[in-house]
């Protein structure tokens, strides 16, 4: 999808602003998506230590291989910002899942009390 997403061209004429500003904040979803699923791979293989930092850093190998075969795209270029919205996506993604990860965790641990009788 994201590799598609690279044949845009943004054809002749300016941009509109408000076009420019959905297609640069459509980096955000797609690479909090792809941070999300980097996270669950992870997860799932039960790599162990900083699920962070590979989570980051195997989501920006794929946006500069992405930016990298924009070059090649007639009227695309190489921009700095993608790179960091995309990284602002993958951190979104991350700061989401350790949140919800947190809160299940404290409802377990209260079902569980609430279950011994521990808590009235």
């Amino acid at each position: 999808m994201i590799f598609l997403l690279s044949f845009r061209h943004p054809g002749i004429g300016a941009y509109s602003l408000l076009k420019e500003v959905s297609t640069n904040l459509a980096h955000i979803p797609l690479y909090s998506g792809l941070g999300y699923f980097i996270l669950i791979m992870l997860k799932h293989f039960r790599i162990k230590g900083l699920i962070s930092v590979y989570t980051i850093a195997l989501a920006m190998i794929i946006a500069v291989t992405d930016e990298f075969f924009q070059s090649f795209v007639p009227g695309r270029s190489v921009d700095a910002r993608d790179l960091m919205l995309d990284l602002t996506g993958v951190c979104l993604a991350i700061l989401v899942f350790k949140v919800v990860r947190v809160k299940i965790k404290k409802q377990k641990k209260l079902i569980i009390l609430g279950e011994t009788g521990a808590v009235s």
